[in-house]
């Protein structure tokens, strides 16, 4: 068994296009081996198992950073729906404990590309810890990347005080070297800075509250929102602020152009902000979720380089996770997590050929194509 283990994650990818954050890489094989990409060059040679990769491009997992995956199956039933949970303050709730690893939703979407998601939960002010996961395993521990990559606040402007009092209590009770309290006892890392907080913002009156009040506590954040955004330009460039749009597919406020959302990507490009893309998360947007390639291809469109592009839903997202050194590109000595794609990953008419996640060849069949096989005569 052991044995079947090792020559599943050792393999060469023969004759491939390789997208890389820097740019593509033409006519290149992949050594991987024990999960791990350990040479890329030409004309390599192993004793491994010969995937010949036809010319094809290959491209490092897209990342959905915004996610309700494995957190909603049907919406409208309460019974498959672990998305939300009640009282204002839950950042003790970390969502990998609510994974269901035999989601429907997760074939749907990892045949687009997406084999990395962050998982959000909702449903409160403080909601609690997103977890970063691969879309592949068969427990919630063979899934999980990272338990704990940011703790999530749903930015209230009317219950700001509660917000600012849970902060200030928490800091008194870390520095007083307390113990026992599960919730504050479980933000320490973020009082310290280690872990970012997402804070989701729907206008520039937020985004302005949220940055003062992350320089109140000197905490890292990261703004979750489109809306608001040029406004506060200025502001977030100056504190460094990374940013996720979170839906590139939405309609303008009133008062703005008609491509407003369309063109912010190319925004936060020209000025500087580290930003990616993502799908929304609430109960209804699971089924947006494999469309996170289309989102990209809107900005595209309006006028953002493909380069940077790619980099929006990969590496961008990896660091803003805080998971670059394993995932995130295709680079020596990182994860053999990529996909081999026939055409161009953001036009809907491309497809995916072949997909790893951590070396493992994974199975692209989902309900769709197995509806597609059912009914086509």
């Amino acid at each position: 068994m052991i044995s079947l283990v090792l020559i599943a994650q050792n393999f060469l990818l023969k004759n491939v296009n390789v997208f890389t954050s820097n740019g593509k890489i033409d006519s290149v094989d992949i050594l991987v081996e024990n999960g791990t990409i350990k040479k890329i060059g030409k004309n390599l040679k192993s004793e491994y198992r010969i995937i010949d990769g036809n010319y094809y491009d290959v491209y490092p997992s897209f990342i959905n950073t915004i996610s309700s995956v494995g957190l909603v199956e049907i919406s409208a039933v309460r019974a498959t729906n672990d998305l939300s949970e009640i009282g204002d303050f839950n950042a003790f709730l970390k969502s990998y404990n609510a994974i269901n690893p035999s989601s429907a939703h997760m074939g749907v979407i990892r045949s687009n590309g997406i084999l990395i998601v962050n998982t959000i939960p909702r449903g409160s002010l403080i909601s609690g810890f997103s977890s970063v996961i691969k879309l592949n395993g068969r427990t919630q521990e063979e899934m999980l990347i990272k338990g704990k990559s940011a703790l999530n606040i749903f930015w209230d402007m009317k219950k700001i005080s509660k917000i600012y009092e849970f902060f200030t209590n928490a800091k008194s009770y870390i520095l007083s070297n307390s113990s026992g309290n599960l919730i504050y006892d479980e933000i320490k890392d973020v009082l310290d800075g280690k872990i970012p907080i997402f804070i989701h913002v729907d206008s520039d009156d937020e985004i302005l509250s949220a940055i003062e009040f992350s320089r109140s506590f000197n905490l890292k954040i990261v703004i979750v929102g489109i809306y608001g955004i040029r406004k506060t330009i200025e502001y977030i460039k100056n504190y460094n602020i990374p940013v996720i749009l979170n839906g590139i597919h939405r309609l303008p406020k009133e008062d703005e152009p008609y491509d407003d959302i369309f063109t912010l990507p190319k925004f936060l490009k020209d000025n500087g902000i580290n930003f990616c893309i993502s799908t929304n998360s609430n109960a209804f947007s699971i089924f947006d979720e494999k469309n996170l390639p289309y989102h990209v291809s809107s900005a595209i469109a309006f006028g953002l380089d493909k380069q940077t592009a790619i980099n929006s839903i990969t590496i961008n997202c990896a660091k803003i996770l805080n998971i670059d050194e394993k995932y995130g590109s295709i680079e020596e000595g990182k994860s053999a997590t990529f996909f081999i794609v026939e055409g161009d990953p953001f036009d809907f008419k491309s497809k995916i050929i072949k997909a790893f996640v951590n070396g493992f060849e994974i199975n692209l069949k989902n309900k769709h194509t197995e509806l597609f096989e059912k009914y086509n005569f």
